[in-house]
């Protein structure tokens, strides 16, 4: 099992969106780096993630990333356990279900709307709070 450190003055990376694809890839990578690594999903009980923990050191959160409160709270908790994350990574997918193979005319707006807010929209929350986490740390953050 590879854990991380548990240096304050080491770095923090933080991964919002879950999966087993290029999430978990990061995880492992950052991990390997010797970075201390959180990962942020809706649902944070997902085998891949807990296997991450387990096995990395990984440390998951709950979020609903579309949701600012959500967003602000995640950083302050990461910040407060891990550290001011250093490198931030949004890889959230986003997609409903029922939009996937439907072209233009035959998509449902209210689905659309969806995958916008879980994908684009939940980007700028986490863009917006990483640069305040990050204007407001050290000068090498």
């Amino acid at each position: 099992m590879t854990t991380q450190g548990n240096d304050k003055n080491g770095e923090t990376a933080l991964i919002v969106g879950g999966g087993p694809g290029i999430s978990a890839s990061c995880a492992r990578l950052f991990t390997g780096e010797g970075m201390r690594v959180a990962i942020a999903a809706r649902n944070p009980d997902k085998p891949v993630l807990v296997d991450l923990a387990a096995r990395f050191g990984v440390k998951n959160y709950a979020c609903d990333a579309s949701d600012p409160g959500a967003v602000t709270r995640l950083f302050e908790s990461v910040t407060a356990e891990l550290g001011n994350p250093t490198l931030v990574v949004h890889n959230i997918d986003g997609r409903m279900a029922g939009i996937f193979g439907k072209g233009i005319t035959e998509a449902d707006p209210d689905l659309v709307r969806d995958t916008v807010m879980n994908s684009a929209y939940s980007a700028f929350l986490v863009a917006q709070q990483a640069a305040r986490q990050m204007l407001d740390g050290p000068p090498d953050a």
